[in-house]
């Protein structure tokens, strides 16, 4: 009778050498969320403008933890050696528009109140 011995998984080791934008999400899949909350935050704004404090630091927390997940250093120099600089300017944007929907809602709602 011979006896196995049991080894960790193989694919170990390679596990610590992948890509780091295989961990990272995707562009059309930040812009697309990013755009869903700026639309709502829009609808939300507008229809009850009290909420805008509430859905500003919602987003901002979600946007500081995506700034922060890619501004690592080690993170960041792979990102730019992976995908250049265009996937911070679409991070950047997709916060940019997802801050916007709810002041845009925000002052079209008191814009509304205003009319005579």
């Amino acid at each position: 009778m011979q006896l196995e011995i049991s080894r960790p998984p193989s694919f170990w080791p390679l596990s610590l050498l992948g890509e780091v934008v295989d961990k990272q999400r995707t562009i059309p899949e930040i812009v697309l969320a990013c755009m869903i909350i700026g639309a709502m935050g829009f609808i939300i704004c507008r229809k009850w403008p009290r909420s805008v404090l509430g859905f500003l630091a919602c987003v901002g927390f979600l946007a500081y933890l995506q700034i922060s997940d890619i501004h690592e250093p080690a993170i960041s120099q792979a990102i730019l050696a992976e995908l250049g600089f265009s996937y911070f300017f679409w991070v950047y944007f997709g916060i940019a528009v997802s801050l916007a929907g709810p002041l845009a809602g925000f002052i079209l709602s008191k814009r509304g109140q205003q009319a005579p």
